[in-house]
């Protein structure tokens, strides 16, 4: 049963996707009910998956859905990624109708998951980078060596606001490696 329920999930995505045309100004409305219904109909499916689970942050802005991508040679640490913690990640994004829009599978990206500026123990800075709160609610929830498939709602991710190839009220689903917390 809970194998069905991910493909599901996706073919629906598909269905609604299909139906809404391009994304110009006069498909926003629809677009975005599309991003709901699948985020929706992806909540409805963690109620009876074990292996997908719900993450938020106490008194946060929300909620992302999160399901455990480890191998099982993986080695993951014990401490959980902090507000203030500087981490290295690498990771890769698409949009519910499966458009790929960054991959940095093989390309480390270090920032302080609170956006200021940061000095690593060898010495190394790095200015403060911002990333989308939904990102910020999943670090918090990773330990070190650890891989995450996060979805993230649109009101989490950008918005109302388009950013490069990701349309307004995207739902963004991301693979996560945390590969170090400093």
């Amino acid at each position: 049963m809970k194998k069905m329920l991910y493909p599901l999930w996706l073919i629906c995505c598909m269905a609604v996707l299909a139906a809404c045309g391009s994304n110009d100004d006069e498909t926003d409305y629809a677009w975005k009910q599309a991003n709901e219904n699948a985020f929706n109909a992806l909540a409805d499916s963690v109620a009876t998956d074990a292996d997908f689970i719900k993450v938020s942050i106490p008194g946060g802005p929300g909620a992302v859905y999160c399901k455990k991508q480890n191998k099982a040679d993986d080695v993951i640490g014990t401490d959980t990624a902090k507000y203030t913690d500087i981490v290295t990640v690498t990771y890769k994004g698409w949009l519910i109708n499966g458009t790929v829009f960054e991959d940095a599978t093989y390309i480390p990206m270090t920032f302080k998951i609170d956006g200021s500026a940061y000095t690593l123990p060898s010495g190394a800075t790095g200015t403060g980078i911002s990333v989308i709160s939904g990102w910020k609610i999943a670090l918090q929830n990773m330990r070190e060596g650890e891989r995450l498939r996060v979805w993230i709602p649109w009101d989490l991710a950008y918005g109302t606001s388009a950013n490069g190839s990701i349309p307004a009220y995207s739902t963004l689903i991301f693979d996560i490696f945390l590969e170090k917390i400093y």
